[in-house]
């Protein structure tokens, strides 16, 4: 059997990760995606648009219009100090996909409600977003 000393010593020797797991959890970053709201579209009558999160497809929606709003409800771990949210509009032909913005979201920019607005090639689309602490 092991005294006191011996498990301090054991778990001070514990990267972060290993301690997590040990104790029962760790602090994480959440980034939350709520909805969109399509103040104009990029293309008329309608888009077609797709949200990347650092490189990876989280969210498409065909036949958006100017007015509408896009539910998303997505929560996702934050990995490093930021993400990055890129919108584009779905074109096959003749020119490719338009890129419609970038945003970096700061695991620092801790609130709820918070913004980001897409704004290239003439569309104009609010993310509202919101960034948390959570135990996991």
């Amino acid at each position: 059997m092991m005294n006191n000393n011996q498990q301090e010593q054991l778990f001070t020797e514990l990267t972060s990760e290993e301690g997590a797991k040990v104790s029962g959890g760790a602090w994480v970053t959440k980034l939350e995606l709520k909805h969109f709201v399509v103040n104009d579209t990029q293309e008329w009558p309608r888009d077609e648009i797709y949200l990347k999160l650092d490189g990876k497809k989280v969210y498409s929606k065909g036949g958006v219009s100017s007015g509408d709003t896009l539910y998303i409800n997505k929560t996702f771990t934050m990995t490093g100090s930021y993400d990055t949210l890129k919108l584009f509009e779905n074109d096959t032909w003749p020119n490719g996909d338009e890129h419609l913005g970038t945003k970096n979201v700061f695991t620092s920019q801790i609130g709820n409600d918070q913004k980001a607005s897409f704004t290239r090639k003439g569309a104009d689309y609010d993310l509202y977003f919101d960034v948390y602490r959570a135990w996991v």
